[in-house]
């Protein structure tokens, strides 16, 4: 079992938590909402871990979403920014891995 599947397998048991270090955040949400504040030179991404993710909102991030579905062979989600003081990623159904990183 790699590290990935290790992870999606705990999100999907358990519930939602992060892993960080000095230059990045990765939350891991199950169901419901995350807001991010606006960290100057940061990027944000946006990974479903599941077949499908639905129910799919980014807001305050110049790329959004309403009500989209993600799925993990396309990486619709990836490098995005903030637009916004806060960011607001939503999930009705699935597992989303939500990166933050400093950006070099």
């Amino acid at each position: 079992m790699n590290f990935t599947h290790a992870l999606y397998r705990n999100a999907h048991s358990f519930c939602d938590f992060t892993i960080l270090d000095e230059g990045s955040e990765i939350n891991f949400l199950t169901h419901g909402t995350l807001r991010l504040k606006k960290r100057p030179g940061w990027g944000l991404s946006v990974f479903s871990l599941s077949d499908a993710s639905t129910g799919v909102c980014l807001r305050g991030v110049k790329y959004e979403l309403e009500n989209a579905a993600l799925d993990n062979r396309f990486p619709l989600g990836v490098s995005n920014e903030f637009d916004a003081p806060e960011a607001e990623i939503t999930v009705e159904q699935g597992v989303l891995m939500v990166m933050q990183t400093k950006k070099q």
